[in-house]
């Protein structure tokens, strides 16, 4: 699934749930409301993910610079060493 959410650059409503994704690149993949609860991000690049629930995600040295998170969740997700720099909204 990423292979072709990286080809057609969206996979908006994706489940990655519990999934290994550790060290992904996903800069430039619009992924608004996708499921990342419980999965495996450790150091993988995120960029567009509006409303993605990243619920108990593990997400240690993830780069999340200049990110759209807007209302993205993070309950008991692991943020240990991410670089989170957060576009400001217009």
């Amino acid at each position: 699934m990423i292979d072709r959410a990286k080809a057609l650059g969206e996979c908006e409503e994706c489940d990655f749930a519990h999934a290994d994704l550790e060290g992904v690149d996903l800069k430039g993949v619009k992924l608004d409301d996708s499921n990342f609860a419980g999965a495996n991000l450790s150091g993988a690049k995120i960029e567009d993910c509006g409303e993605c629930d990243f619920s108990d995600a593990d997400l240690t040295n993830a780069l999340m610079e200049r990110a759209s998170l807007d209302e993205a969740i993070f309950v008991r997700a692991n943020v240990s060493a991410a670089k989170c720099e957060v576009l400001a909204a217009m």
